[in-house]
């Protein structure tokens, strides 16, 4: 367990723990106490740091990076990490920055972006809950890549990259754990162009509603997790392009109402976001057909003379 008030990991001081690992080297207690008082540095200004609770260390020691590994390797890579609670819109790392850290979202939203010499933002991930980023480029000296901000209220952890490499030398082990991290961010980037390219804007957004749901069949209801202009340009679609595929997806029993939403059908929106383009064109428009047909039975029963005239 690390403690904010004494810094033990599972009630062995961590000075103990290192001697007892008979871990006499660089990264000592003083060691340690200097990475804190480097990475309290390099927090954005007015934010309170803490050191991790036993909360935060649970989530953290998930992390892809992580698996595999020890528990008192983990706890021992983590030792010297910070945390911060932030507000919708603060700033965790600035694109083109120093790349000094590698940051964890313990709970909540962060988005990271791109912003073009134009000033247009390009959102390029959405993390939450047990998510990291910039493992990679902050052990090669290179600059963070994207900017990072909190979309809602969330706790992240930062763990200075000079800390990790000291600890990759002492256990390679650690740096398989990164090489299999950074896969999986691109293996999620490949799933990002293969929609942008391979899917409508209408299977891109049964795909995300799907995402959100644990069901895999039947009746659910969700909650958008953040509003709808942010989800829009994750999902690389205009504000306008967004409103008409949940329009387009009442078709199939999804009702949007603000950030509420209602799935008749689990399984078909699974369906419909995995379908190629022309298979979702024909469910809806059939789909629209049968619901158009429905409707003239039913105004044929109760005004036959305005539907004849109609026809």
């Amino acid at each position: 367990m690390i403690s904010s008030g004494t810094c033990c990991i599972s009630g062995v001081s961590l000075i103990g723990f290192i001697m007892q690992r008979q871990r006499v080297d660089t990264c000592t207690d003083k060691c340690l106490n200097s990475d804190f008082i480097i990475l309290t540095a390099i927090w954005p200004k007015g934010l309170t740091v803490t050191k991790l609770t036993t909360g935060d260390l649970q989530i953290i020691s998930r992390i892809a990076m992580f698996r595999g590994l020890k528990a008192e390797t983990v706890e021992h890579i983590v030792a010297p990490a910070t945390a911060v609670t932030l507000r919708p819109r603060e700033l965790i790392v600035r694109q083109d920055d120093p790349a000094t850290a590698f940051i964890i979202v313990i709970d909540g939203w962060v988005k990271l972006y791109r912003t073009t010499p134009s000033g247009d933002d390009t959102v390029i991930e959405m993390l939450t809950k047990g998510h990291s980023f910039a493992e990679a480029v902050a052990f090669t000296g290179n600059r963070y890549l994207a900017t990072a901000e909190a979309v809602s209220e969330a706790r992240v952890a930062r763990i200075p990259a000079n800390h990790i490499v000291r600890c990759i030398r002492q256990s390679p082990d650690i740096a398989l754990g990164m090489i299999a991290s950074a896969s999986q961010h691109m293996h999620h980037l490949i799933q990002q162009v293969e929609q942008l390219k391979a899917q409508s804007g209408v299977q891109r957004v049964a795909e995300f509603l799907a995402s959100l749901s644990l069901a895999e069949q039947g009746h659910c209801a969700v909650a958008l997790p953040y509003d709808k202009l942010l989800i829009a340009g994750q999902l690389g679609l205009t504000p306008e392009s967004l409103s008409r595929a949940f329009a387009r997806l009442r078709s199939i029993g999804v009702v949007v109402d603000a950030s509420h939403v209602v799935v008749r059908d689990v399984a078909k929106l699974r369906q419909l976001a995995n379908d190629d383009r022309s298979a979702v064109r024909g469910t809806l428009r059939s789909v629209r057909l049968h619901q158009d047909g429905q409707d003239r039975a039913h105004m044929k029963g109760r005004y036959p003379s305005a539907v004849a005239y109609h026809a």
